[in-house]
């Protein structure tokens, strides 16, 4: 009897041992997941603000380019440039 007694006492202890284990292993592996999960929400919040920084920027590039181009249209357009003879070693060069 005090054979099963002690067998019983060292399965517990054994059971008790696996038991810890197993948490431990499955909270450590919570804690990482859970610490990689916040890294990486960390970063699509960084790259969704670049993405909407860049986004702005291009629009602003491209509305610059808009007005440019536009400038450019007025400015080739109208006659208010006069044209420019330029004489060099008895050659005519017009612009």
């Amino acid at each position: 009897m005090a054979v099963i007694i002690l067998l019983h006492k060292k399965l517990r202890e054994k059971n008790a041992s696996l038991r810890r284990h197993l948490v431990d292993s499955v909270h450590q592996m919570y804690l990482v997941s859970a610490k990689d999960l916040h890294n990486t929400s960390l970063q699509l919040h960084k790259s969704k603000a670049l993405i909407g920084d860049l986004s702005h920027n291009m629009r602003n590039l491209t509305n610059d380019l808009f007005h440019l181009e536009d400038r450019v249209d007025f400015i080739t357009s109208c006659m208010i440039l006069p044209d420019i003879n330029i004489n060099v070693s008895g050659t005519s060069v017009s612009q």
